[in-house]
């Protein structure tokens, strides 16, 4: 399937889910949902530069020289992810400039999620669904990683806990947000959804059950962040890698903070508890 730059408004519409296709350092697929599209158009070519008692030869040149320029197509669309507290939609903008011949919609940067092949619906549905009940989860979850980690790439097998809110606290500055789009000319967006409205509708707070529909969890973050009990860091890790282990209860019940969980699973570990 294939598709004209100037046909691409077609493509994308508000509301719809779009994927990130085979990215570059084989990043996880992101699925998000489109808040508007712009540009795409011909810019205006202003009358001004063409005198009125111009000879016919010079106008033709003039008009050849100054031809309308065509601008870049943008797409503004967000996913779900989690600041510490609650769920929080965070905004992306993805820029595809002109090109002349057809392209293959899979070539493209990001596309709608219905031309997707190397990844399934259903897929990102159940690991959002592994996303939202690991940063759901009030306390640290232990859990067993076998894969890599995101950032290093570094090979990991064996026992983390997985503790956003934990992993917040201590470096604030990673906190996801929704961020508004800058300033645009209205007639330039073939279509528009009031970041107001996306955050009313998206962002909610975990305070147990999360009442996130299926379109919802397809568009949550892929990765999670964890302690790493092997390397004793923190590390970035994706979703699917992790399977979970569980907490010795009768400590769960004594250690109020995550440093205190964690010494005590080391404890436990060490003496074959």
């Amino acid at each position: 399937m294939i598709v004209q730059f100037h046909d691409l408004w077609h493509l994308y519409q508000a509301g719809d889910e779009i994927v990130t296709g085979r990215r570059k350092g084989k990043l996880p697929t992101q699925a998000l949902r489109v808040l508007k599209t712009h540009g795409g158009r011909q810019k205006a070519v202003s009358s001004q530069r063409m005198g009125p008692k111009m000879d016919p030869k010079s106008r033709l040149r003039s008009v050849i020289q100054s031809a309308p320029e065509v601008t870049s197509f943008f797409i503004d669309a967000f996913y779900l992810d989690f600041n510490g507290t609650e769920l929080t939609p965070v905004r992306e903008r993805f820029e595809i400039k002109p090109y002349t011949d057809a392209k293959a919609i899979r070539d493209l940067e990001v596309y709608p999620i219905e031309y997707a092949v190397h990844v399934r619906p259903e897929e990102l549905r159940e690991r959002g669904k592994m996303f939202v009940d690991a940063v759901s989860a009030k306390r640290g979850r232990r859990m067993y990683c076998d894969g890599n980690d995101i950032d290093t790439g570094t090979d990991i097998n064996g026992e983390v806990i997985v503790d956003m809110r934990e992993f917040l606290k201590l470096r604030p500055q990673m906190a996801p947000e929704f961020t508004h789009a800058e300033s645009l000319d209205i007639s330039e967006i073939n279509d528009y959804v009031p970041p107001e409205a996306v955050i009313q509708a998206e962002s909610r707070a975990l305070d147990g059950e999360s009442d996130l529909a299926d379109e919802d969890y397809l568009i949550c973050h892929y990765r999670v962040y964890a302690y790493d009990l092997g390397t004793r860091r923190w590390g970035k890790f994706e979703n699917i890698l992790l399977q979970g282990v569980a907490w010795s209860e009768r400590f769960d019940s004594i250690a109020t903070s995550f440093s205190q969980r964690l010494l005590l699973n080391m404890i436990t570990k060490q003496i074959g508890v």
